[in-house]
């Protein structure tokens, strides 16, 4: 393998998960770049201010980065336009050109925009036109069809954008089957210049160094991974220096689940913590006993009921 620097680590976007309490969360864990929840360009330029939730970060998540979604060019330049004059002007714009959900396929968004190189083309010349200088990255997945991830590539090749996050699975494995990790490494050998983020199927700190050697990108990028385990960061920056890392007891996961609980109340208030329960009930997953306590979990509605659940929690 070419020695090169440690990959720098990624929070990729999650819809529903990746909010301003998580990010902020996963930033304390060591996370070097957060991504935003996918944001719909055409929510943003109908109902800007409405949509603040999605856009709105705090200065301790930098750098962040704000991902969009649609399939219309001028909603990309008008939505990139108004964040970038907000008060909330990004670290970075990502293009969602990888998401699988149907819903989103179904729509002609998210990685059914691989299969129109053109109009992909369209959005980023119009994202980069509307950026004022903040960089632009797209994501993408192995391929879609007969679309390969490195021809859907050179469609955008003479386009500044800065960065590349390539998800080593096509649309058609979903989220299923080995991720093609050796993908980024042929991206990044005809793109030297281009910032390349590996991303899928990196679940502990043994893949995430299994993913840099065979793929020698520049980041490593962790989506269903830290799902419950924002300490994934951390264990991965240890396995990196020393080979070694330690699991979390449950009094350090009972501490990280009140930070989640606090921040999340500051961000969005008491009423929000009905969008908490699934994390407490991911974070508690295998402990003896734990069925009883995610049973409580995700019924809580409010600081309270949190709080005395957490307490209780005894092995």
């Amino acid at each position: 393998m070419v020695n090169k620097k440690k990959p720098f680590l990624v929070l990729c976007p999650m819809a529903g998960l990746t909010d301003s309490p998580f990010r902020q969360l996963c930033r304390e864990w060591g996370a070097d770049r957060v991504y935003s929840e996918m944001i719909s360009v055409d929510a943003l330029f109908y109902k800007f201010k409405k949509n603040e939730e999605f856009y709105r970060f705090q200065p301790a998540e930098r750098p962040v980065i704000l991902q969009l979604f649609g399939h219309k060019p001028k909603l990309f330049f008008e939505a990139t336009k108004k964040l970038a004059e907000s008060a909330y002007r990004p670290d970075g714009f990502d293009i969602n050109f990888g998401c699988p959900a149907k819903k989103v396929v179904h729509t002609g968004n998210g990685v059914a925009l691989m299969r129109k190189p053109e109009l992909a083309r369209e959005i980023v010349a119009a994202t980069i036109l509307a950026a004022d200088n903040v960089p632009v990255s797209i994501k993408i997945r192995a391929g879609n069809g007969d679309m390969t991830a490195l021809k859907f590539l050179e469609s955008l090749a003479d386009l500044s954008w800065k960065t590349v996050m390539i998800h080593g699975r096509t649309y058609e494995q979903g989220f299923a089957g080995k991720a093609d990790w050796s993908l980024a490494k042929q991206i990044k050998k005809v793109y030297p210049d281009k910032e390349v983020i590996v991303n899928g199927g990196i679940m502990t700190p043994e893949d995430a160094y299994a993913a840099w050697q065979e793929s020698e990108a520049d980041g490593l990028g962790l989506g269903q991974g830290i799902i419950g385990k924002p300490w994934l960061f951390a264990q991965i920056k240890d396995y990196f220096e020393t080979k070694k890392y330690a699991d979390l007891n449950l009094e350090q996961i009972k501490t990280v689940a009140r930070y989640h609980l606090q921040a999340l109340v500051e961000d969005k208030g008491e009423s929000s913590i009905i969008t908490l329960r699934k994390h407490l009930a991911w974070y508690f997953k295998g402990f003896p006993g734990a069925a009883q306590w995610r049973d409580k979990l995700v019924r809580v509605s409010t600081v309270k009921e949190v709080l005395e659940v957490l307490d209780g929690m005894q092995l």
